[in-house]
């Protein structure tokens, strides 16, 4: 079966950047050759083919207002929290940074390290958040998400890694007093939610500031018209302009359609008939903008971007970037740009040995 399927692909010539012309393979089927280790497994991709835009917020600070902004801009389709599932891709990480040196020196551990390398685990975080954001997944769309629990330099250095072509929108409020009363927070007594409001804005937004390149800062006090308007021409739309900001998610997380909502931004946004102007694809310079609300840091030439990249290259072995996905036959994905994974969960015979140790 499996053969089959991907024989009809390559018979349909479906090798591509991580898809055909157009849309991002969505189901699971393996190439017959790697072409880092010479083998039909492992996962391979360009990390920089796929755009997204990621916020990075502390929670109650405007995080959910920008998500609607942003996602009003054509072609991007962003999604909103996942409670902190990329640290269980950072918990993978740990485990095979783990297992590499034991792989080539115990009988207990052994198996294929050409198949451990980082860019692997980035090409399957890339995937997973292409195929489970939005509601399209063709090429044409930016990605990506909000989230409020990535505040730990460890974490949003993975992130920098596995998305080194991302622009991240970084989130937070200079008065973490009010902020400790807002929302989430007020289950903690003010004065300890207030202290660790303050380490952990200290800790995002010092992040933004190694990082100007690739980040732009936006305070909740800063949350005007002039100011997204600047953040939207920072992320490639400089043809769309803020008429007006309507605040979302006002007095804490509630069960109101996101959707209805959104309806109050309508009008919010006015890209005067524009299309995309293109979005930087990391590989030059993003303008440097850090709000503040109009400061500006000395942009870096994108070198960091370009260094992210070289390494993900180097990881991946010579000529780094080539493909490894195929794109599914014609018809197998309803509406042909449909998110999601596809599989046949029966489709593969498995092996698992669990023993005491």
């Amino acid at each position: 079966m499996i053969r089959a399927l991907v024989a009809g692909a390559l018979a349909s010539s479906f090798l591509a950047p991580w898809a055909d012309a157009g849309a991002i393979s969505n189901n699971l089927v393996p190439l017959p050759t790697d072409p880092h280790a010479g083998s039909g497994c492992g996962l391979h991709c360009d990390l920089h083919a796929l755009k997204f835009i990621l916020i990075l917020g502390t929670g109650r600070s405007g995080s959910t207002t920008l998500l609607h902004m942003i996602n009003l801009l054509p072609g991007v389709e962003l999604s909103g929290e996942h409670d902190g599932a990329l640290f269980s891709f950072l918990d993978l990480d740990m485990h095979l940074a783990k297992t590499r040196p034991l792989a080539t020196t115990s009988s207990a551990w052994q198996q294929n390290t050409d198949l451990l390398r980082k860019s692997e685990l980035y090409c399957m975080v890339q995937r997973w958040f292409f195929l489970h954001t939005g509601t399209h997944c063709d090429l044409g769309t930016v990605h990506g998400f909000k989230e409020i629990r990535y505040k730990d330099p460890k974490i949003l250095d993975f992130i920098a890694a596995a998305f080194p072509g991302a622009k991240l929108v970084i989130n937070y409020r200079h008065d973490t007093r009010a902020q400790a009363r807002s929302g989430l927070h007020r289950s903690q007594p003010i004065d300890e939610a207030a202290a660790e409001l303050t380490r952990e804005t200290e800790s995002l937004v010092g992040w933004g500031h190694a990082h100007p390149a690739r980040s732009f800062l936006i305070a909740t006090e800063e949350l005007n018209a002039g100011n997204v308007t600047a953040l939207y021409s920072w992320l490639g739309y400089p043809q769309c302009k803020a008429a007006s900001v309507a605040h979302l998610n006002d007095g804490g997380f509630s069960s109101v359609d996101a959707v209805a909502q959104a309806e109050a931004l309508l009008n919010q946004v006015d890209c005067g008939g524009g299309t995309h102007e293109g979005f930087d694809d990391g590989t030059t310079a993003f303008p440097a903008v850090i709000s503040g609300p109009a400061a500006s840091v000395p942009g870096r030439a994108g070198n960091e971007a370009r260094s992210l990249k070289a390494a993900a290259e180097e990881d991946a072995g010579s000529g780094g970037g080539t493909v490894a996905l195929v794109a599914a036959p014609a018809g197998t994905v309803a509406g042909g740009d449909a998110c999601g994974s596809h599989c046949d969960l029966f489709d593969r015979d498995w092996i698992i040995i669990l023993g005491t140790g």
